[in-house]
């Protein structure tokens, strides 16, 4: 598989070295393991790494002095990268990105 074939996909990323990403990108609770997963759509890659889309980036505006939230192109560098995962026989859509839980066996989505 070629990795620029993953532009426009949904994919569970494997980082290490959380310390030097960025804050928004970090687990919000921090564990003793040495990496985590997020998932996210792949925007482009480069020579540099996988660019991320996030929908809502927080930017604080120091003009009216409140907090906003604004799409933005968040770079993955490759050497913080330990695997990435596609299934692209999976159906995707929109709100993939976004839903975390526990499937109930009696509920059908």
């Amino acid at each position: 598989m070629n990795i620029e074939s993953l532009v426009g996909k949904t994919v569970r990323l494997t980082l290490a070295g959380e310390e030097m990403l960025d804050r928004f990108i970090r687990p919000r609770i921090t564990s003793n393991n040495p990496t985590f997963n997020m998932v996210a759509i792949v925007n482009s890659v480069d020579q540099l790494g996988i660019w991320i889309e996030v929908a809502e980036y927080p930017v604080y505006d120091n003009v009216d002095r409140k907090k906003e939230h604004h799409p933005a192109l968040v770079l993955i560098r490759f050497e913080y990268i330990s695997s990435i995962v596609h299934f692209p026989n999976l159906e995707e859509g929109d709100d993939k990105g976004r839903r975390i839980g526990f499937v109930v066996e009696n509920e059908s989505t």
